[in-house]
């Protein structure tokens, strides 16, 4: 047999695999007959679902940072606890590698968002930090938070976890945080 016979039946072969590899790759991505939920959310209705409550929202840290921030803001701001980062911000339309931008900012959270009662618009972002914050992860996770939302216009107020907070300093904290910028 010639050598250009052989390498034509060897690249019919290939195309061929190629071709079925993909063929079986889109019709396992086809939903079932008469599904119509997502592989992700398939869910067959006929066994219990793994979910359990949390104990609380907040850990004792922020539960009591909110106690403090309650009294500081009561009438001036309303207080939302943990915020999804991209429920604050988004990247700019056109912008390149958007879907990268968008991917950064899903599934992170900030602890505290403050918002002016009558327009809903952001007044302050406040991150609690605790001993977390001194890995390297979380540093970088952090410095990203921080750049995305000073891009943004977004003020922010990083302050110390603590067992308790005086009213006083959490005031004088968040009214300089707000004239900032």
């Amino acid at each position: 047999m010639n050598t250009s016979l052989i390498l034509t039946f060897t690249a019919l072969g290939l195309i061929i695999a190629v071709l079925w590899f993909v063929v079986r790759l889109l019709e396992a991505r086809k939903p079932a007959p008469g599904a119509d939920s997502t592989a992700d959310d398939a869910d067959t209705g006929s066994e219990p679902l793994p979910y359990v409550t949390r104990d609380s929202l907040l850990t004792a840290a922020e539960r009591s940072f909110f106690a403090a921030l309650h009294a500081v803001c009561s009438g001036r701001s309303l207080i939302f606890a943990q915020v999804q980062l991209s429920k604050l911000i988004y990247p700019r339309a056109g912008v390149a590698r958007w879907q990268t931008f968008q991917n950064k900012i899903d599934r992170k959270s900030v602890d505290f968002v403050l918002v002016d009662p009558g327009s809903l618009k952001v007044q302050l972002v406040i991150e609690l930090d605790d001993r977390s914050h001194e890995r390297k992860s979380r540093q970088d996770r952090d410095d990203f938070v921080n750049r995305a939302l000073a891009a943004a216009g977004l003020k922010l107020l990083r302050l110390p976890a603590a067992s308790t907070y005086g009213t006083q300093d959490l005031e004088n904290a968040i009214r300089a945080a707000m004239r900032s910028q």
